[in-house]
């Protein structure tokens, strides 16, 4: 276990493409911990950690609270299906509604 990858802040942000603030507020809500600290004191993450920032961007993507994410992200299945399904019936709505505008303003189009 000794050998295994540690990226500091500033290498799991440009790996997971995730501003220095988000994993900070990600640590505040205690979403995500570093594994470690270098001799000069920077933060180290491991590569579940990686995983874990990358679950919670997705989660992020869906249109999940980091509050919600913290309630949701250590769940079994049996929990986390329905809240998940939900959320797929929450977009399909936003997406339905955008595509009636996309409609509409195709037909404004049209008639100008």
């Amino acid at each position: 276990m000794g050998d295994e990858m540690k990226m500091t802040l500033r290498e799991i942000c440009e790996a997971e493409n995730v501003s220095r603030r988000a994993v900070q507020g990600y640590e505040k809500m205690g979403l995500v911990t570093a594994t470690g600290k270098t001799d000069r004191g920077y933060l180290l993450y491991n590569e579940k950690a990686g995983k874990r920032i990358r679950k919670i961007k997705l989660y992020q993507d869906f249109g999940f609270s980091l509050k919600e994410i913290k309630e949701i992200i250590d769940a079994p299945g049996e929990v986390l299906k329905p809240v998940l399904q939900i959320r797929l019936e929450k977009l399909k709505e936003e997406r339905d509604k955008k595509d009636d505008l996309v409609r509409k303003i195709n037909e404004l189009i049209e008639s100008c």
